[in-house]
């Protein structure tokens, strides 16, 4: 169990309790917590801690397993769900990853453990299972796992690549290189070899917002195809962090031409959005949600398309689509989008649920929900564009602080671990029309400091504050 509720029922009168003890042996996590927020709405700090705590009960340590031929030690991995799933899941780590590396220490094992158990389970075709578990045997051809997808084998590589890009782990990536060349490989033969299009098959044909072959699973999704392009884009990032130039040249290369064929197939120039399918002209919230988040897209692209994402009821994807507006400096819009689901409720006195991110933020206490899912955890999204801070270069070697732009906010403050130590940052808007920064920039680093309105300023390491004035 890694949480508990209490629910007295029939008592006519209040019941005191004197204790409640629950240990932590080796369930989730502990110790390993590292990174702070805080803000001007209070709200959003609360938020903040829920999901990095999200993130710290689903985060699963090695254990001895004696299910199956042998007995395995397993790696540590961050779970999709704390009591349902227990599994990692390739295509909903990439939504938690970002809260999971600004709330822990570098040296917790989880997202990199995460990344190994699920390179090493792939197929001889160079598919990779979505969500393997801990202590399974390597499969073998045409085993696609209880969730044949293409869509979550391909998460593999932004996941990996986001790993090394927090972390700086080049060992990590070394290590699952040859997965993401056999996986490219594997993606590539299902593109029309005429327009490039990614064409879904009925073996691996589930995706999170389809499970049936037929109905949206039987298109070509313009979800799957933006989804195709960044992990062409981040395969293509890999292979030049490594030196392999031929590698990154023919990715890039694959992602330009499909960037084409998308705009081609999916794109509706009147409406100002991506289709949901080659075959279904509807609005594709999901992939423009991620066009957005993925900087598929221009700025006028984003401008007309962020109207269009207001709200849908799958939390993961509304999560998606403020991450995307963020993206596009759109910050009090982007906040808007959060203010349209389920995050705050979790904070009212009459909640009656846990404190935590839950599945799709469905709010759903019992039955098939899970009160507690990292991914629609969303501490990464404020402090990568609230508070500012995000890498540059992989692990933090290079950090941006980029004040945003935001009539609700008006001072933002915490902590981001890094593995060359701890970044602190704060900005205030100075009631002048400009802002009072300060920053601590750790040895071996550089900030690139960006103000609204000013020319970008290169920090080195130490302590800097400054008062900005209106421009």
């Amino acid at each position: 169990m890694r949480y508990v509720r209490l629910r007295l029922d029939g008592a006519s009168k209040p019941v005191a309790l004197a204790s409640f003890a629950f240990a932590n042996d080796r369930v989730h996590s502990a110790g390993e917590r590292a990174g702070t927020f805080d803000c001007a709405d209070r709200q959003l700090a609360e938020i903040w801690e829920a999901s990095v705590r999200t993130c710290e009960i689903s985060a699963i340590p090695s254990y001895h397993s004696v299910w199956g031929p042998k007995p395995v030690t397993t790696l540590p991995y961050l779970a999709d769900g704390a009591k349902r799933d227990r599994l990692v899941w390739s295509g909903d780590l990439w939504w938690a990853q970002r809260s999971f590396f600004v709330g822990f220490k570098p040296s917790a094992p989880y997202l990199k453990g995460s990344v190994e158990m699920l390179a090493a389970n792939h197929t001889p075709e160079g598919y990779v299972q979505a969500s393997p578990w801990p202590d399974q045997a390597v499969p073998k051809a045409g085993e696609w796992g209880p969730f044949g997808s293409d869509e979550f084998a391909a998460w593999l590589v932004p996941v990996a690549w986001d790993t090394y890009f927090y972390t700086g782990d080049k060992d990590l990536l070394q290590k699952v290189y040859p997965v993401v060349q056999n996986l490219m490989a594997y993606l590539a033969r299902y593109q029309n070899p005429k327009t490039g299009i990614f064409e879904q098959r009925k073996e691996t044909c589930k995706h999170a917002a389809g499970l049936v072959f037929g109905g949206t699973s039987l298109h070509h999704r313009s979800f799957m195809n933006v989804l195709l392009w960044k992990t062409y884009v981040d395969a293509a990032r890999m292979a030049r962090e490594l030196g392999k130039a031929d590698d990154a040249s023919r990715w890039t290369a694959a992602a330009a031409k499909l960037s084409e064929s998308i705009r081609l197939t999916f794109w509706n120039d009147k409406e100002g959005y991506f289709r949901l399918s080659a075959e279904d002209g509807r609005l594709g919230f999901e992939a423009n949600a991620l066009a957005l988040s993925a900087r598929f897209v221009t700025r006028n692209e984003a401008e007309r398309i962020m109207p269009h994402l207001v709200r849908i009821g799958h939390g993961k994807f509304q999560a998606l689509a403020a991450r995307g507006k963020f993206e596009y400096g759109a910050t009090d819009a982007a906040l808007a989008v959060i203010d349209a689901h389920g995050w705050r409720k979790v904070l009212d006195p009459d909640w009656k649920g846990m404190r935590l991110t839950s599945e799709c933020m469905g709010l759903i206490r019992k039955g098939w929900g899970d009160e507690a899912h990292p991914d629609t955890a969303i501490a990464g999204l404020f402090t990568n564009y609230i508070l500012g801070i995000e890498p540059a270069e992989p692990g933090f070697k290079t950090f941006t602080y980029r004040i945003p732009v935001t009539s609700r906010l008006s001072w933002a403050s915490g902590h981001v671990p890094t593995p060359y130590g701890e970044i602190g940052a704060s900005w205030l808007k100075n009631g002048k029309g400009g802002y009072d920064v300060h920053v601590n920039v750790p040895p071996g680093t550089q900030c690139r400091l960006v103000m609204p309105g000013e020319q970008p300023i290169t920090l080195g390491p130490g302590s800097f504050g400054q008062t900005f004035l209106r421009p």
